[in-house]
């Protein structure tokens, strides 16, 4: 069902599961502490209840839990490759993935039709903002050269002028990500810079925002991910460990949580369901649609949330920021597939 002013915005967060993000488990995530290993392997090796055990405080992520209040929590919801951040890219744009471990030196990647591409087929318009050059549907060779390609700067001008298109991805540049070790402070301001320039828009009404941590980033969680698909050497594949999804925006229903078991792939189902398209993949027909989180056509729309004000890092803090961006861009070279 196409409603002819619904917009959906989709923001990529990194490396958390709900267990250490939302603060279910005791103890404290060391701040700035090196990363836990995220590997495939590694989470496959610890099954059936991998990664390090501890919780981010809640007083860290004050934006978080505002939009907890605001908006629907998907508590059953699995990232869709027990693995690291790649292949679960890979799934949240195309439901599909042909690797199971992040992209090595010059990767090819086989073609892959992607949500970008139904949209195109469709007529319906899309916009990728890139937290680094090669975030996003930037990752597919055949769109690499785009238009619709962005730096994320320019989404929050976008979003408080009713310029968003149809479907937006956006991304946080690796600093602001909430990737660790990065301090968890300078995403959770960014995240709240992006939802109040949506909230100030005129499209509020008409929105529907996910919120969505791409893969388990080596932390625990008390969920064993159900295994609907094994990878070539046997090890399960699909699904992987739960990670936060919230849904914010006027057609998102407020304070709830959403019960059902969803995945990566519950996104481009919902992106087909709301805008009429083929799905990508088995996975996405397969998956649950995210539908029954918002409100009934019709209804008033939830309003915005009420977020913290955050304070802005000291100078030391953006050139540090800066720098770690920078290195991430050569890493993007490096690692970017080629077609």
């Amino acid at each position: 069902m196409v409603h002819g002013t619904e917009r959906i915005v989709v923001i990529v967060m990194e490396n958390r599961t709900t267990a250490d993000l939302l603060g279910l488990q005791a103890g404290t995530c060391p701040a700035l502490a090196w990363p836990p290993d995220n590997s495939h392997a590694a989470v496959v090796a610890g099954l059936p209840h991998p990664g390090r055990r501890c919780s981010v405080p809640a007083a860290q992520v004050p934006v978080t839990r505002a939009l907890l209040r605001a908006g629907t929590l998907a508590a059953g919801h699995f990232s869709e490759i027990l693995g690291p951040s790649d292949p679960n890219y890979l799934a949240l744009m195309a439901a599909a993935s042909p690797i199971v471990e992040n992209l090595g030196w010059l990767p090819r990647l086989p073609a892959m039709a992607t949500l970008a591409d139904r949209m195109d087929a469709a007529g319906l318009s899309w916009r990728n903002y890139a937290g680094n050059g090669l975030d996003g549907f930037a990752l597919f060779p055949h769109l690499r050269r785009r238009s619709e390609l962005r730096s994320w700067r320019a989404f929050a001008d976008d979003a408080r002028r009713g310029e968003l298109a149809r479907l937006s991805w956006l991304t946080a540049p690796y600093a602001l990500s909430e990737h660790p070790p990065m301090p968890i402070g300078w995403g959770e301001r960014w995240l709240g810079q992006q939802v109040a320039a949506l909230a100030a828009g005129p499209g509020w009404p008409d929105l529907v925002a996910l919120v969505v941590w791409d893969d388990w980033g080596g932390y625990w969680d008390p969920v064993t991910p159900p295994v609907l698909e094994r990878w070539r050497d046997g090890t399960p594949f699909r699904l992987g460990l739960r990670t936060p999804l919230i849904l914010v925006g006027g057609r998102v229903a407020a304070g709830r949580t959403y019960p059902a078991a969803c995945s990566h792939a519950s996104i481009p189902a919902l992106v087909e369901r709301t805008f009429g398209l083929e799905p990508l993949t088995a996975w996405d027909a397969g998956a649950d649609d995210l539908t029954g989180a918002l409100l009934p056509v019709g209804a008033p729309p939830t309003a915005p949330p009420r977020l913290p004000r955050l304070p802005a890092p000291g100078i030391g803090a953006r050139a540090l920021q800066a720098v770690i961006d920078g290195a991430a861009v050569v890493w993007q070279c490096a690692h970017a597939p080629r077609g």
